[in-house]
């Protein structure tokens, strides 16, 4: 499950974006900016921030893993599918234009 969990946190951001684009009809061989980092930056985080709460989610799994195996590794993955679409839905919300 170890294992299991470190591709994972490499990977799922690169398959969720090409999931997201596939679905959208979108042409995955064009350049983009359509990673979650990417939009939640674009959404008004500092770096620090995105970094940070990627930082804590990985540290937090991988704590999980190495305490509770198997079982953490599959309730992590129902929590990062949780977060996803808490992300959406922030991610869609209107936000206020600071460039007038």
């Amino acid at each position: 499950p170890t294992r299991g969990s470190k591709i994972t946190r490499l990977v799922g951001d690169a398959v969720y974006t090409l999931l997201r684009r596939l679905l959208r009809g979108e042409n995955i061989f064009q350049a983009h900016r359509f990673h979650l980092y990417q939009r939640l930056h674009q959404a008004g985080w500092s770096h620090g921030q995105v970094a940070g709460s990627y930082v804590g989610l990985s540290a937090g799994i991988a704590i999980g893993v190495m305490q509770l195996g198997a079982i953490a590794a599959w309730l992590s993955l129902v929590g990062v599918l949780l977060l996803l679409g808490i992300s959406e839905s922030y991610l869609g919300l209107p936000r206020p234009d600071t460039t007038g």
